[in-house]
C-alpha cells in the first residue's frame, strides 16, 4: 500500500531523475544539441522514414514498451544494460519530446513553450502562438 503523499514524492523522485537525463542524452544525441536538442528525432521524418515527429516518437515508444515487457516479464532474469528504471525514465522523456513536437505540429510553429503559461496550466507557443489547456 501507499499513501499520496508517498507517491507524489516517489514520482518527483522519478521526474526529476529523467528530467536531468534531457541535457546530457541531447548532447550525446544531437550533434546540433545547443540549437535543437531534439534534432535527431527529427531525422526519420526529413527522410520519409515516419510519417511526421509525433510518428517516429510512437514508434520509439512501441520499441521501449518492448524493452519494458522484456525487462518485466521475468523478474529473476539478469538485466545486461538497461534496468526497469532506465528505461521508465527514457520513457518518461519520450513522451515529453510527444507532447512537444505535437504542439509544434499543431502550431507550425518551432518556438519554445511559455514557461509562466505551463505554471498555470496552460501552455503557449510563441508571443502570439495558440494556447491550449490542460
Amino acid at each position: 500500500m501507499v499513501t499520496a503523499e508517498e507517491l507524489v514524492r516517489f514520482h518527483e523522485q522519478v521526474c526529476n531523475k529523467a528530467r536531468s537525463l534531457v541535457t546530457p542524452k541531447g548532447k550525446d544525441y544531437s550533434a546540433n544539441a545547443e540549437q535543437d536538442t531534439l534534432a535527431n528525432l527529427r531525422i526519420p521524418a526529413k527522410l520519409g522514414h515516419a510519417k511526421n515527429d509525433i510518428n517516429t516518437m510512437k514508434i520509439i515508444l512501441d520499441l521501449k514498451w518492448g524493452r519494458l515487457d522484456s525487462l518485466t516479464n521475468d523478474l529473476n532474469k539478469p538485466v545486461n544494460y538497461e534496468t526497469v528504471d532506465e528505461t521508465v525514465h527514457d520513457f518518461i522523456n519520450y513522451l515529453i519530446y510527444l507532447l512537444w513536437f505535437y504542439h509544434e505540429l499543431k502550431t507550425k510553429r518551432n518556438s519554445a513553450p511559455n514557461i509562466q503559461a505551463i505554471e498555470a496550466g496552460r501552455i503557449q507557443f510563441g508571443e502570439s502562438g495558440i494556447e491550449q489547456d490542460f
